[in-house]
């Protein structure tokens, strides 16, 4: 009878969040009773009832958990806070690529858990041994050290590396991620000051965002950017529920190690809807940690300090959306200037348009161009001609391996484009003191060389981690917005019908409409219909309860 007690307490303390979380689903999304639920998971009611009671804080630890899925536990190590602080020193050293022993390790814990105001916590080497289970971490020594871009690395990863990782997937299967610094309020009479360390100040960490942008090996799929500001409800987001991109917002406006692992879990789940298994590079750095359990992705990182070299998104692409983004600066700053009014400052909602329109604009040759430069080529075995998501051939890669354009080096903003972004720079000199030698191109580029990844010192880490405390997350008070106007309330669906009638007005009175303007405009109908007859339902319910 002990024996089967025993046996019952080992399978209950066995459960990982993992399994959890398929408790929840079962109950939550799927209404299974609960005594089958019970039964099927062979657990007693008790611990059913305590899962569910706990369910938001193991939602909440299975999205940021980026430790392997047997070890996800509810239960946690004794000092949070000492935890989170010595593991992302940990990653910080790993991502540097520097040595870290087991003694090492410890003292520095010893260090942090001081700092934050534990002296009677002692490092053991049975802390440091449930330490590396509880994170998946087999060995602590990390060999190398912190160098320039090694070019015999280089040539190694593209003739013996690349080719042999990448060889199983086709094109439309390989993709890369990479997020970059935007100052996306930046004009071009401050750009040459925003060089160097004169970016980590804080005013100019008040005007910055980061941006992810990720897209495939032949530029047919670029997937929807994360922006991540520094406030969670910017006044210009006040009435909006939707987005054309993702979200997402911290103190710093950083990529961390929680959004990257959430993130990664969020495109996992797409390409899981899509049955699709996919390859995706991403840079050696501390906020990329491995991320196990995903279903779809593979994720492979590049060698440490090699990024400018092998990261396609650093060939061009980067610099590529930059500059679509820019030249919408441009055009905001012009209407108003044009107008005899004073530009508005740019809202955390403004960046969001333009960056999602800036984004759209970047081109698959340009992508596709990028990869090559990056010494990714398509294997022998890869069917070019695989359908892509919609439905037709995805063979760009096949047609530029045939016919490469030597005229794009990854930057693909030529022709007439460069021509309109000429033409705007000189009209804005007519209402702006820019010096002379600042062209168009040097403020496209002028945050270029700016990290969207934190990398905090010992200080700043002691000064975070006392900051989420319990695990709560300490938002500053002030807001990106705090100088924009309250954003008006959003029309009404009656308003908006009308408006869209005029635009059909419009697109009946241009030789210039095409198919797919009349496409959408019917689109846009239909959901304006929807949402007009979904108010009246709601309208008739509150005037029952009235009555």
């Amino acid at each position: 009878m002990a024996s089967a007690v025993s046996t019952k307490k080992k399978k209950r303390q066995a459960l990982s969040i993992e399994t959890k979380m398929d408790i929840l689903r079962d109950v939550v999304e799927r209404r299974l009773k609960k005594i089958e639920v019970a039964r099927k998971y062979e657990i007693p009611p008790s611990t059913l009832s305590t899962i569910l009671l706990n369910r938001k804080q193991i939602t909440k630890q299975y999205e940021t958990s980026n430790t392997e899925p047997s070890r996800k536990r509810l239960r946690g190590a004794e000092l949070e806070d000492v935890e989170k602080a010595v593991f992302r020193w940990f990653s910080d050293m790993r991502a540097k690529n520097l040595p870290v022993s087991g003694p090492l390790m410890r003292e520095k814990a010893d260090y942090l858990a001081k700092k934050l105001g534990h002296d009677k916590f002692q490092a053991s080497s049975g802390w440091l041994s449930r330490f590396k289970e509880r994170h998946g971490i087999q060995q602590l020594r990390v060999c190398g050290e912190s160098a320039g871009v090694d070019e015999n690395v280089v040539d190694t990863w593209k003739k013996e590396s690349l080719p042999a990782i990448i060889a199983q997937y086709i094109p439309r299967d390989i993709f890369n991620a990479d997020e970059t610094g935007l100052f996306y309020r930046l004009t071009p009479d401050k750009s040459l000051a925003f060089s160097g360390q004169e970016c980590h100040g804080i005013k100019q960490n008040k005007e910055r965002v980061t941006v992810m942008v990720c897209a495939n090996m032949d530029g047919s799929e670029k997937i929807k950017p994360l922006v991540i500001g520094k406030s969670k409800q910017p006044r210009s987001l006040k009435h909006v529920r939707t987005l054309p991109l993702d979200y997402r917002a911290n103190r710093k406006a950083w990529m961390t190690t929680e959004e990257f692992v959430s993130w990664v879990k969020r495109l996992d789940a797409k390409f899981a809807a899509e049955n699709r298994q996919v390859l995706v590079f991403v840079d050696n750095c501390s906020a990329h940690p491995s991320v196990n359990g995903l279903k779809s992705i593979q994720l492979q990182f590049f060698p440490p300090n090699t990024t400018s070299k092998l990261q396609p998104m650093d060939q061009g692409v980067i610099m590529s959306f930059k500059t679509y983004y820019r030249k919408r600066l441009v055009k905001h700053l012009l209407k108003s200037y044009e107008a005899g009014e004073v530009p508005s400052p740019v809202s955390i909602k403004d960046a969001i348009d333009m960056t999602y329109a800036a984004w759209e604009e970047v081109t698959a040759s340009c992508i596709s161009n990028c990869f090559q430069k990056a010494g990714f080529e398509v294997h022998e075995n890869a069917n070019p001609d695989t359908p892509g998501p919609s439905g037709r051939p995805d063979n760009i890669w096949e047609r530029l391996r045939q016919n490469p354009d030597p005229q794009n080096d990854g930057n693909d903003v030529a022709g007439s484009a460069r021509e309109e972004a000429d033409d705007l720079w000189k009209r804005l000199r007519h209402h702006m003191t820019i010096s002379r030698s600042i062209s168009f191109n040097d403020f496209a580029a002028a945050d270029n060389e700016i990290s969207g990844v934190y990398a905090p010192t010992d200080e700043e880490l002691v000064r975070e981690i006392q900051k989420q405390r319990g695990g709560e997350f300490v938002e500053e008070e002030d807001d990106d917005d705090l100088d924009v106007d309250m954003p008006p309330a959003p029309p009404s669906v009656t308003e908006v019908l009308g408006h869209l009638e005029r635009v059909k007005d419009f697109l009946y009175s241009r030789e210039e409409a095409q198919d797919q303007h009349f496409h959408a405009l019917s689109t846009l109908n239909e959901l304006a219909k929807r949402c007009h007859e979904r108010s009246l339902v709601q309208q008739k319910i509150t005037r029952f309860f009235k009555a």
